[in-house]
């Protein structure tokens, strides 16, 4: 009906079908089916287009969103319920699940109180977007290229700012004026575009693209010329052979892999100008108001995620980089060097790695960069300095806030609104060392006192470089064969597998990750990347394992108790330490087929059993998601008490500079008490009264860990 119905005029005035089917005749298992693919006339597009510009776009410009995706102007409402909160109509409930009787009884036995409590708490932060850093922002936008007719960029940026952009010495206010005619497009120098964050450059490229990809039969095609290729013959393959002919199959396997590939970089380029495009809207559309606030809700295990889109403070550097506290507050006597430390942090290339006093001493030797940057950012030469960092945006915006400090020729009473920014050293191990009471585990994550900050992902390579090292001298090839092409084991190399190794990641998902890092250098050949990724991960895996020996039993444990459970048909349940309930929502599905006028199809349908296999893989990760949760809530709520500012996500947490240090009290704190509590012991009894009768292993031996250290150590979060 859709199809039949679906009559469009062209400009020409003729009628067209605006959708068409497709049908493919294929053959499998010796039975006829049809697949088919529902087509879109070129005209659809165009107009759809048409109806954005006219009926969406407001006076300045910006596509106007769902208002139930957007920052709200007025404080979230409080919650007091599972659909009481948050949004004022029309909003998500308060957790991202879907049972509801599981909530509606623990709300009766006030064990959502808590989580309530935490919710608002992160609900009542103001925000506002940081103008200055939006005005750079826009004068890149401007200066992308738009001769593609296919460029995903819009037409209609508005630069609102000169080539240098010379800035007043006085602090930013709120007011952004969007000129009704943008005025001519800056032409930066080919350097400011080479030297661009990556997701800019993406953009440029996404830009630039003028041509389509071919199809997939193109990719697939033998060409009309004989397929000339070299190969190698002969004894001991000496002798180098010229051969023409069709296409082989292995040759076209691998054409058919570069086009998807090709394909699939050309789609996430797209996708991420849209993505920067919808950030710029919703900044502009925000940048008149003084304050707006980011409402919160949870996923079942307890972590607090905005409901609203595209900019908030999970987001990347350029959402980060866009946002600052409504509210300002006096740096006082050491708000200032925190400033300095934070600029180390978030230029990166290792600066953030140092001890405090030297990322203090990098941020003060950089002085005039950071007042170049700040007031001609995309001017040659030192203006352009915070283009090196991993952070620039976020770097940017804390150039702006130290300069506006030095300008007020008061630092110490100047009202700083800068997010300052703590970090947790690979927090899921935080969590597992801190649970096994794992002394080596720990000093590996800053939970020991230590002069300097500890890297875990360094620790991790040091293991694995020597034990390639040794197993090269014993003639393994897969070692052999890496130290042949790399010096050594670099923390780049395991660093996501460590990341990843906490939530759970398998053996086939570390060799993928490892995979990437080789292609990334240059490795090329596909058998040759494979046996050593795969050797390179299992070595990896195991040395994670003898660094963190009883965090390791912790995992393994955890994983023992939920196959049991599952065993029994059932999920596993337990309770956060905020009290609420926690239900993993893994079942096993089943295909459903449709049968339509056209063609039949599938769809999946949920069953009432259980996944046993994703029940025990995804518990623990789950359950250390809810730890950290946690803590965060009542940091979170610690703060509010000694009315301190603060915003998070998961690990990540920001306040004011003049509040950095009790900030950091508090979580070591609140860190502490949350693993002072027999939190296994805990979860033991959880996990019976959901599934009364099941049997689970021993909890494991706990190390020698005094977990009051952590309140000692200054590279906990940093």
């Amino acid at each position: 009906m859709l199809i039949h119905s679906s009559q469009l005029h062209t400009p020409e005035g003729a009628v067209v079908q605006g959708l068409r089917y497709e049908a493919l005749p294929m053959t499998k298992h010796k039975e006829f089916k049809k697949a088919g693919t529902i087509i879109v006339h070129g005209e659809v597009p165009r107009l759809l287009l048409q109806e954005v510009d006219r009926d969406l776009l407001g006076p300045t410009g910006s596509l106007l969103h769902d208002s139930r995706l957007m920052p709200m102007l007025i404080p979230p409402v409080p919650w007091t319920s599972f659909d009481s909160g948050g949004l004022v109509m029309h909003g998500p409930s308060a957790v991202r699940a879907s049972k509801r009787s599981m909530y509606a009884q623990a709300e009766k036995a006030g064990r959502m109180d808590l989580l309530y409590r935490g919710l608002n708490t992160l609900n009542a932060q103001p925000w506002a977007i940081n103008t200055r850093v939006l005005r750079v922002m826009e004068s890149l936008w401007a200066s992308l290229p738009r001769h593609s007719p296919k460029s995903p960029l819009p037409e209609h940026t508005t630069p609102t700012s000169s080539h240098h952009l010379n800035f007043p010495t006085s602090h930013a206010t709120n007011s952004y004026h969007i000129p009704a005619q943008p005025p001519p497009t800056p032409t930066f120098p080919a350097k400011l575009l080479s030297n661009l964050p990556t997701a800019w450059r993406a953009a440029v490229e996404a830009a630039a693209a003028s041509r389509a990809l071919p199809s997939s039969k193109q990719a697939t095609a033998v060409p009309s010329t004989p397929y000339l290729r070299s190969t190698r013959q002969g004894v001991g393959l000496g002798q180098l052979v010229l051969t023409a002919g069709p296409l082989t199959h292995n040759e076209a396997r691998e054409r058919r892999r570069a086009w998807v590939l090709a394909k699939q970089a050309a789609s996430q380029r797209t996708a991420l100008a849209s993505e920067l495009q919808l950030k710029l809207q919703v900044a502009r559309l925000l940048a008149g108001h003084e304050r707006f606030y980011i409402p919160h809700n949870i996923d079942f295990r307890g972590r607090a995620y905005p409901t609203s889109c595209y900019l908030h403070q999970l987001g990347d550097d350029t959402s980060r980089g866009l946002l600052l506290f409504a509210e300002g507050k006096p740096l006082g006597q050491g708000g200032l060097d925190w400033l300095f430390i934070q600029v180390a942090k978030c230029y990166g290339n290792g600066m953030d790695k140092l001890p405090f006093e030297e990322r203090h001493k990098f941020g003060k030797d950089n002085l005039p960069r950071i007042l170049a940057s700040a007031r001609t950012p995309l001017q040659q030469g030192d203006g352009q300095w915070w283009l090196q960092a991993e952070e620039p945006w976020q770097l940017l915006a804390t150039c702006c806030e130290i300069t506006a400090a030095l300008d007020s020729g008061d630092p110490a009473s100047f009202p700083s609104r800068l997010p300052l920014q703590q970090d947790g050293t690979c927090n899921g191990l935080q969590h597992y060392a801190a649970l096994a009471r794992d002394y080596s585990g720990a000093f590996a994550v800053n939970l020991v006192p230590s002069p300097i900050p500890q890297d875990v992902y360094t620790a991790v390579s040091k293991v694995v470089d020597a034990r390639v090292r040794k197993d090269a001298e014993q003639g393994v090839s897969e070692a052999l064969k890496y130290l042949s092409r790399s010096r050594n084991v670099d923390r780049k190399l395991v660093k996501q597998t460590v990341m990843t190794s906490v939530y759970g990641v398998t053996h086939v998902g570390a060799r993928q990750q490892i995979e990437a890092r080789l292609e990334e250098r240059g490795w090329d050949n596909e058998d040759e990347v494979y046996m050593v990724s795969r050797y390179l991960s299992q070595v990896t895996l195991s040395s994670i394992g003898e660094l963190f020996r009883n965090a390791e039993a912790v995992m393994r444990w955890l994983a023992s108790c939920a196959g049991a459970v599952a065993s029994t048909d059932k999920p596993v349940e337990w309770r956060s330490p905020l009290g609420f309930p926690i239900s993993q929502p893994y079942y096993d599905t089943k295909l459903a087929q449709v049968d339509s006028s056209l063609q039949k199809f599938w769809v999946t349908k949920p069953t009432t059993t259980v996944a046993k296999r994703s029940q025990r893989t995804a518990f623990p990760p789950n359950y250390i998601h809810s730890l950290d949760s946690a803590h965060m809530m009542m940091t979170a709520m610690e703060c509010k008490a000694q009315g301190v500012a603060f915003a998070g996500v998961h690990d990540c947490f920001w306040t004011h500079a003049a509040t950095a240090d009790a900030v950091g009290t508090i979580l070591r704190d609140t860190f502490v008490q949350l693993h002072s509590r027999p939190l296994l012991e805990e979860l033991v009894e959880n996990i019976k009264q959901a599934a009364p009768g099941v049997t689970l292993p021993p909890i494991p031996p706990k190390g020698q860990l005094d977990l009051t250290m952590v309140q000692k150590s200054p590279y906990f979060f940093s």
